[in-house]
């Protein structure tokens, strides 16, 4: 897939490479998966909650690790799953702290391909 500007995007799995600006790493909470699945991992949707452990983030010499994340697909997205916006290598994300202080962008890995559904 690639948008308007050429990019090329891939689809986010929930077993995607995703790390917080500060090296943590980005894993998908418990939820329902969906029915598209990608090498048999569900596709990643707008609305699933992500989770970020391990990040060192300091501000002052305090901790202020991310914790959340949050990807905002925008209108109109697609390809849609269930209903719901499949997020991509380039939708629009922001991590969070505790105290929803914005850290800046989860670093996007690299993705599988070969799309199923059951």
């Amino acid at each position: 897939m690639s948008d308007n500007a050429g990019t090329v995007s891939s689809p986010l799995t929930t077993a995607s490479a995703l790390r917080c600006p500060h090296g943590g790493t980005v894993r998908p909470a418990q939820g329902a998966p969906g029915r598209v699945r990608i090498a048999g991992v569900p596709v990643a949707r707008a609305g699933d909650a992500f989770v970020v452990t391990g990040c060192l983030h300091t501000v002052g010499g305090r901790p202020r690790p991310c914790v959340t994340v949050r990807f905002s697909p925008g209108s109109g997205a697609r390809p849609l799953t269930d209903g719901r916006p499949v997020l991509l290598s380039t939708t629009a994300a922001q991590c969070f702290s505790a105290d929803l202080m914005p850290q800046g962008p989860p670093v996007v890995g690299t993705s599988q391909q070969g799309v199923s559904c059951r």
